[in-house]
């Protein structure tokens, strides 16, 4: 059986991924350097030492889409595997790229989502119509990095 070794990018829902898997006896570490405080080729090295040292198989990658695709190939170039909390937006060109990595390292990328209108999907008739279906979208006011058209079209 394998043994996996994850670490967490990410601090917000990424602290929250990291007591999770601790709760269920895994091995977790989080990866704490910020990439918004430090030169980003900077951060991509220090990130591909600490999965080097800590012999890391999998990063659980829970921060904004911004930077993804970049640490991604990171990642896969670190022979390591990746869990991306939702949303994932990347292009098709990045997209192509990935996919290439992937089958270069023989890694893979997961995306981990929740099913939040899981009551809504299951008001879905047998015939899967979806005009049956009465979405409601509730929004905070507070400030977001995410455009609220892509958050709640991606949520």
């Amino acid at each position: 059986m394998n043994y996996y070794k994850y670490a967490i990018i990410g601090n917000n829902w990424g602290s929250k991924i990291h007591k999770i898997l601790k709760d269920y006896g895994k091995s977790s570490k989080i990866f704490n350097l910020n990439y918004r405080n430090l030169n980003f080729k900077e951060y991509l090295k220090e990130l591909k030492k600490f999965i080097n040292q800590n012999e890391i198989n999998i990063i659980w990658l829970a921060i904004p889409p911004v930077n993804q695709y970049e640490i991604c190939k990171s990642i896969l170039n670190s022979n390591c595997n990746i869990i991306i909390e939702k949303p994932l937006l990347i292009s098709e060109n990045e997209k192509n790229y990935l996919n290439y990595l992937i089958k270069k390292t023989d890694k893979q990328i997961s995306v981990h989502y929740e099913y939040i209108f899981l009551k809504e999907l299951l008001n879905f008739n047998y015939n899967l119509k979806f005009d049956s279906i009465d979405f409601i979208f509730n929004h905070s006011k507070n400030q977001k990095s995410l455009n609220p058209k892509l958050d709640l079209g991606i949520h």
